[in-house]
């Protein structure tokens, strides 16, 4: 009746006085009926409550065992017969074990429409061993690293709002607002997140299946997140990292729903330029697919050909590259064996690194295979350069491969493997404005040609026929 009568602010002098007194159980567990057979939930279980008398205030303190880890609980309230009685009454609850540790300090109501306003903390030092000991249903190797949140939290009827949220992933500090929204048949988080710093390797590992983790290498996608949860989060950084590459003024989206979980970074800085990508996972019936997108334009090629490990490839100066890529796949080396795509490039003025071409050239006069090692101790000027490929099935077919110089022109044709990382390469090297007589008598440009093999990081060079100097 007295907490009927006003359930936000009862009459507290009206509430009886008996006394209650304090509980103590020890050596107990916790069991549950789970198809027909008693289930252990809890052993070990120790503690104590404290409850003077019915409008006096009450404490909890408990321990045991859960799922083999030690856990302890800690609950107070200064009015408890309130909060039994569906009535609003203060709240502290503490919950520690080795992989999480929860608190929360507020108000809390227990009436038919539950309700809890108060300061939220959670911490773990692995998102992977949380999710594994709470038996989630997500794969460990979902998540990686720390993660630690502080929030003002509001919940009631199925939906908690996180306000003024300190989040830290991975030591990456980060503050924004977030909602949870349990009333669908999946949760549904979304909200907006702005960082400093952010490593987006760590984040995609802890809220997507979009990268792969461990420091094994690319690993199976998993894809029991985006069965588990619904994500719509919008992300700032000022800066983060991907890796080796360092990028500035962030400004990117993840998003999981219904089997398909996308990360769009819409603009970023790097490489002295500016980026565009996208990573989309879509399980369908026939199998998994996954697209990846990148545009970067204006970027410093020395710098990008770097980071991608591909520092021969590309030239050092300002250009655009367009990474298209999509394919079927589980894992990662299988989703590159078998990526439909293409990949085109323009630079302007700069240079080929690694290159002695006077050197290559006396190599191709003189006959028989050399390595390109052996002729990497020069750097070749040029006036700009183009690459167009054609992406089949995980192969790559150079269209279109060309450097000119003031002096030169250099060419390549031909296919590239991911899986093998080999090469089937055609090429030459032509001096335009020096005309030589060809075999069959015809005027043309003065042209050494060879074929390359080998491998990406080891290439060798067969020279097929001789006619620009290197001298």
């Amino acid at each position: 009746g007295v907490v009927n009568a006003a359930p936000a602010k009862p009459d507290l002098d009206k509430l009886p006085t008996d006394t209650f007194g304090t509980v103590e159980f020890r050596d107990g567990r916790m069991v549950a009926s789970i198809g027909g057979k008693d289930v252990e939930i809890l052993s070990s279980l120790n503690g104590q409550a404290n409850w003077a008398a019915m409008n006096s205030n009450a404490t909890l303190s408990a321990t045991g065992i859960w799922r083999g880890e030690s856990v302890a609980l800690d609950v107070a309230s200064a009015r408890p017969l309130v909060l039994f009685a569906g009535g609003t009454a203060p709240l502290t609850l503490s919950f520690k074990a080795a992989p999480a540790t929860f608190s929360f300090d507020g108000t809390a109501s227990m009436s038919e429409n539950t309700y809890f306003d108060g300061q939220a903390k959670f911490s773990a030092p692995s998102l992977r061993r949380v999710l594994e000991w709470s038996q989630a249903g997500i794969a460990p190797g979902a998540a990686i690293g720390s993660v630690s949140i502080s929030s003002k939290i509001t919940a009631t009827g199925g939906r908690v709002k996180f306000d003024n949220t300190a989040i830290a992933l991975d030591n990456n500090p980060g503050m924004g607002a977030l909602d949870l929204s349990l009333g669908e048949a999946q949760p549904v988080i979304s909200g907006t997140l702005a960082f400093d710093t952010l490593d987006l390797r760590s984040f995609l590992s802890a809220f997507t299946p979009l990268v792969p983790t461990g420091g094994a290498g690319p690993g199976e996608i998993d894809t029991s997140f985006a069965d588990k949860i619904n994500l719509d989060l919008r992300l700032s950084a000022a800066h983060a990292t991907a890796g080796p590459i360092q990028l500035a003024d962030v400004a990117a989206t993840a998003q999981v729903k219904d089997g398909l979980s996308v990360f769009d970074i819409s603009d970023a800085s790097a490489f002295g330029g500016n980026i565009q990508t996208s990573l989309r996972f879509d399980r369908k019936p026939e199998g998994s697919q996954v697209e990846i997108r990148l545009l970067a334009s204006d970027i410093d090629g020395g710098a990008f050909g770097t980071a991608a490990g591909m520092t021969r490839l590309v030239p050092v100066g300002t250009g655009t590259v367009s990474v298209i890529l999509k394919g079927p796949g589980r894992t990662w080396d299988s989703i590159f064996d078998n990526a439909d795509g293409s990949v085109s490039a323009t630079f302007g003025p700069g240079a080929l690194s690694k290159l002695n071409l006077p050197a290559f050239l006396k190599h191709t006069e003189q006959g028989g295979f050399f390595a390109l090692d052996d002729v990497s101790d020069g750097t070749l000027p040029i006036d700009g350069a183009e690459i167009k490929a054609t992406i089949s099935k995980g192969v790559a077919r150079i269209d279109k491969a060309e450097a000119n110089s003031a002096k030169y022109k250099i060419w390549l044709s031909g296919i590239a493997s991911y899986a093998g990382r080999g090469l089937a390469l055609s090429g030459g090297v032509i001096q335009p404005d020096q005309a030589a007589t060809q075999a069959n008598g015809q005027q043309g440009p003065n042209q050494s040609s060879f074929f390359v093999g080998g491998t990406w990081s080891t290439p060798f060079i067969s020279p097929i026929s001789r006619g620009v100097s290197g001298e």
